[in-house]
């Protein structure tokens, strides 16, 4: 096989592979510096952090679940 279809072929596999990967981190980091600008981020932590005080794996699960 010639090597510029197998350089050809890998680039569209890394490309077809980081797009959907860079397209939702990217709107994570858009959301979230919305919320934080318009200060929903504050009542949500505050939400969180109140109803789940007393348990901490709840807590653990939620943020690993957001990222």
């Amino acid at each position: 096989m010639p090597v510029d279809k197998i350089a050809g072929a890998s680039e569209q596999g890394v490309v077809s592979g980081l797009w959907p990967v860079a397209s939702i981190v990217l709107s994570a980091i858009f959301l979230y510096k919305l919320t934080v600008k318009i200060g929903c981020f504050d009542i949500i932590k505050a939400k969180v952090f109140h109803q789940y005080h007393l348990i901490k794996r709840i807590q653990v699960l939620l943020i690993a679940f957001s990222f």
